[in-house]
């Protein structure tokens, strides 16, 4: 959703910044809560007759307002992709997209007892993992005119 129309001239562009959910529920302690924040920037590319075509590039990022709240407890999130969309000038919405990207999750976390076993002196260690989703969203949307007739 864009907050106003926008006058956008040719190899210009516009920013959108978006904050979601993860699509499942982190289960590590201190990073259940974090979320996702999605930023891409739409660079047009050229206008064909009512549709306009735009490039966009997505980058990922950790949301500043979910940092991890166990101590100890990292996240990094980090990579992006690129694709194009295209644009419908007369009906005002955005008919296709297509963006291929990878998203890469880096946690390090303090390990946890294990229940039922004898436990080393000192501090229990760390844990990391790297989590790599190669993504491809795309869609299309069809767009027609339900009553009355449509406007030129």
């Amino acid at each position: 959703v864009l907050d106003a129309p926008r006058d956008v001239p040719a190899g210009g562009g516009f920013t959108d910044t978006v904050t979601v959910p993860f699509p499942s529920r982190l289960n590590i302690l201190g990073l259940e809560n974090v979320r996702l924040q999605i930023t891409r920037d739409y660079r047009l590319i050229q206008v064909r007759g009512d549709h306009a075509v735009f490039e966009q590039d997505v980058r990922y990022a950790l949301s500043p307002k979910t940092p991890p709240e166990a101590p100890g407890t990292i996240c990094v999130i980090g990579g992006g992709g690129r694709g194009e969309m295209t644009f419908d000038l007369r009906r005002g919405v955005f008919r296709t997209s297509s963006v291929r990207s990878l998203l890469t999750v880096d946690i390090e976390a303090p390990l946890r007892p294990l229940p039922g076993m004898e436990q080393p002196e000192g501090p229990p260690g760390t844990a990391k993992t790297r989590l790599e989703l190669d993504i491809l969203t795309s869609g299309d949307q069809t767009v027609a005119r339900v009553w009355g007739e449509e406007e030129d």
